[in-house]
């Protein structure tokens, strides 16, 4: 058996942090354009692909695998980001990420289908 590896001491190195003095105030809050703010939803920290485009095959239903691809969302996580954010369905956290009134329809198989909601 060998001698046991012994690593040196580690030293704090010294950094330049700014002092209290010497930094200017920032605002609370920044303005943000009217225009983004209505198009993109403030859920989660995805920014959503065609937010209120509807996906070519949305008349025939998508499973939420589809939806989510379409949209630009994790499948894997979808639930428990709607959970995160608070929605206590998931139709609901769907509308808010896609821009699309979303309703679940019948069943192909085993996977739920996911139709627009007419309004």
């Amino acid at each position: 058996m060998g001698k046991p590896v012994v690593s040196a001491p580690i030293s704090p190195t010294a950094q330049n942090l700014p002092s209290e003095n010497d930094h200017e105030a920032v605002p609370a809050k920044a303005p943000v354009r009217s225009d983004i703010a209505q198009k993109q939803p403030a859920i989660g920290k995805v920014a959503p692909q065609n937010y209120g485009v509807l996906p070519p095959a949305a008349d025939e239903g998508l499973s939420q695998t589809a939806l989510c691809n379409f949209y630009g969302l994790s499948w894997r996580n979808v639930k428990r980001n709607a959970a995160v954010a608070g929605f206590d369905t998931l139709e609901g956290y769907l509308q808010q990420m896609t821009g699309v009134d979303w309703g679940q329809g019948k069943q192909s198989g085993m996977t739920k289908l996911y139709f627009p909601v007419a309004e």
